[in-house]
């Protein structure tokens, strides 16, 4: 199932993800490669990772500012949270086609800011462009691949992985 929705959440909370993100309040983590631990590292493929929740715990103290988010998305089970903040390339660079787990899961992977950068998916073979405030619901099990950026500083999306 794939489904995209946009202005997905109230304007006024979704401004206040933005200034939390955009801002200085959180710490983002280098991530030396996108899709695969074991794959070849180029210039390019890496960006910054804030983990909000992981095997079953809570990683940041920001966390309960995404809780909406799960309540809305009607959450029963956690997999993983974690914001993928994309720095800026001098052309669009697209990262490796990946499954975001190795079973059956939903995904949400909500775009904080609206740029160039997209969101494949292979098995629909559609491009999902980064809209502020754009959700896209699939399987994370489908293969599929982010990209760069070329018109903002960074691409930030949230992506959300549950039942």
């Amino acid at each position: 199932m794939v489904k995209i929705e946009d202005n997905y959440l109230d304007k006024e909370y979704f401004k206040s993800l933005q200034d939390l993100v955009f801002g200085n309040q959180l710490q983002w983590y280098f991530q030396s490669t996108v899709a695969f631990k074991d794959e070849k590292q180029t210039l390019d493929n890496y960006y910054f990772c804030h983990q909000l929740y992981n095997h079953f715990v809570i990683q940041s103290d920001k966390y309960n500012m995404f809780v909406p988010i799960l309540e809305k998305l009607n959450v029963r089970a956690i997999r993983n949270i974690k914001l993928n903040l994309y720095p800026r390339t001098p052309k669009i660079f697209k990262h490796n086609l990946h499954k975001d787990q190795d079973f059956q899961i939903k995904s949400a992977l909500l775009y904080l800011n609206t740029c160039d950068g997209y969101t494949y998916l292979k098995d629909q073979d559609k491009k999902v462009e980064s809209v502020a405030n754009r959700i896209l619901h699939f399987n994370s099990f489908n293969e599929h691949h982010s990209t760069t950026t070329t018109d903002q500083n960074v691409r930030i999306t949230l992506n959300i992985n549950y039942f």
